[in-house]
C-alpha cells in the first residue's frame, strides 16, 4: 500500500510515515528542553550516533541505556515504563522520532541542530573542553 497524497495529514500510516521530511521543524527553546531530561538525552544520544539503519527497537534502546541509570531506576520493567510512557511520546510529538508501540520499532529522523547540540552536550558530560576556547 502506498501513501495517497491527498490523504489528510492525521491519517498516519507506516507507508505515510516513511514519507515524513528528515527535519522537524523545533525552536532552539524545544531543543534543549528535548536534552534537559536524562532518558531522552541518552535516547537521542542512541538514536543519532549509536545505531546504524533505520528503525531500532525498544529493547535495544533499554540495553543501550541500561549502564547510564542509577541503581533506583535501574529495572527493566521501570525504565521500559518510562521510554514509553514519557520519553517516546515526547520525542514522537517533537516530530524526532516515530515509534509504534504495537511492534515497539522506533524510527529517528534526524535533525542537523538537535544533532549539533547533543554533540556539544555529550562532550561536555564527558569532561571535553570545547575546542573553540583553546587558548582564550
Amino acid at each position: 500500500m502506498t501513501a495517497n497524497p491527498s490523504d489528510p495529514p492525521d491519517q498516519t500510516s507506516s507507508d505515510n510515515a516513511r514519507d515524513k521530511p528528515v527535519t522537524a521543524s523545533l525552536s532552539v527553546d524545544e531543543i534543549y528542553s528535548l536534552v534537559a531530561d536524562h532518558h531522552r538525552r541518552y535516547t537521542l544520544y542512541y538514536l543519532a550516533f549509536e545505531t546504524s539503519g533505520e528503525n531500532w527497537t525498544l529493547d535495544g534502546l533499554i540495553e543501550y541505556l541500561q549502564p547510564t541509570l542509577d541503581e533506583m531506576s535501574s529495572r527493566e520493567s521501570s525504565v521500559r515504563t518510562h521510554l514509553y510512557h514519557m520519553v517516546l511520546p515526547r520525542l514522537q510529538d517533537a516530530g524526532v522520532v516515530d515509534y509504534d508501540r504495537r511492534s515497539e520499532m522506533i524510527r529517528y529522523w534526524g535533525h542537523p541542530q538537535l544533532e549539533e547540540i547533543l554533540v556539544r552536550v555529550r562532550q561536555i558530560e564527558q569532561g571535553h573542553e570545547d575546542p573553540s576556547q583553546e587558548g582564550h
